[in-house]
């Protein structure tokens, strides 16, 4: 999957392995359900709003959260 470069919305990863290879900022929340994500980018990323009921986070990039 390609970058996000903006967005505002949700975005809800719920099935499958998702790979993020650019930057990721989305203004609603990120809600990680039953799916594996990662994040690869070559820069840091920080999600605003992160939800996670079930599933994986991972990847090389390093992720923070702000809200």
């Amino acid at each position: 999957m390609g970058p996000f470069t903006d967005g505002g919305g949700n975005v809800t990863f719920n099935n499958g392995t998702q790979t993020l290879t650019g930057s990721y900022q989305i203004a609603g929340e990120t809600l990680v359900s039953g799916s594996t994500v990662n994040f690869n980018a070559a820069a840091p990323t920080t999600i605003e709003s992160l939800r996670m009921t079930s599933g994986t986070l991972q990847g090389s990039s390093a992720v923070t959260t702000s809200g």
